[in-house]
């Protein structure tokens, strides 16, 4: 079956954050409450972080509906902005993220699949997976945190939205050492969770994962590869040597507590 190219010009926000809550829904983002103005804000039932609990098409600076569908979910009253903030606000949180894109029919075919790469179909993930992936950080507080709120999602959670999805692990001694998550809907295919342990970075395995997910989408039909990761960050750089190229530049921006 041929598939469609995907042309530049739809790789925007919006085409972007479609495709996102179609990958998610189920598993990161539990519901989609709407805002007048056509504002909706998106939650999650087991991520309490502002990166899964956000309105979108809403004005930060008129926050009072914003406010009071955050606290009656419990969560973060944040927005996901398409444009830099003004200067002289005072957000709790402003982090710039880089959401990028991959053409999977320009230059050829993507990589071969290494060798070592584990790949599971469907949700969840095996307990391989689940077990090391709580062990991607430095810091003993934050592994607690993925592994109460991200890894637990992450079991419960059935991508109900997505067309298909994958699970990629490198194992060695029996132990899974890097991680990362594929999602497809439609023509585009949505690259999450990859990370790898502490005791084994600096080996270019989440390369071997990424080159990994891009074959699988290439075979699976899709036209194109999509993530987001932060701006500037050493992440973004490893996904440009992949040939992902960044398309916008959106703000995630988190109230003040309310005085």
């Amino acid at each position: 079956m041929s598939v469609a190219r995907v042309s530049r010009t739809e790789w925007d926000f919006d085409a972007l954050l479609t495709a996102h809550l179609a990958c998610i829904r189920g598993v990161y983002c539990d519901g989609i409450d709407e805002l007048s103005g056509g504002g909706r804000y998106l939650w999650s039932r087991y991520i309490p972080d502002p990166v899964f609990n956000y309105a979108v098409d809403t004005d930060p600076t008129v926050p009072g509906e914003l406010r009071h569908i955050a606290t009656r979910r419990q969560r973060p009253a944040a927005v996901m902005a398409r444009q830099a903030p003004p200067p002289g606000n005072d957000y709790a949180l402003e982090v710039e993220a880089a959401w990028m894109v991959r053409d999977l029919h320009a230059n050829g075919p993507p990589s071969p699949i290494d060798s070592e790469v584990r790949i599971s179909a469907g949700d969840p993930p095996p307990e391989a997976f689940l077990d090391g992936f709580s062990q991607t950080e430095s810091e003993v507080a934050v592994n607690r945190h993925i592994e109460r709120h991200y890894v637990h999602a992450l079991r419960c959670g059935i991508a109900e939205r997505a067309d298909a999805s994958w699970h990629f692990m490198v194992l060695r001694d029996g132990a899974a050492i890097a991680f990362g998550s594929l999602y497809r809907t439609g023509e585009l295919a949505g690259l999450y969770n990859v990370a790898t342990r502490v005791d084994a970075r600096r080996q270019g395995l989440a390369s071997t994962i990424t080159r990994a997910a891009l074959r699988v989408a290439h075979e699976a039909g899709a036209s194109a590869a999509f993530l987001q990761c932060g701006a500037g960050s050493a992440a973004e750089a490893l996904y440009r040597s992949h040939g992902f190229q960044t398309v916008c530049r959106p703000w995630l921006l988190e109230l003040p507590a309310s005085s």
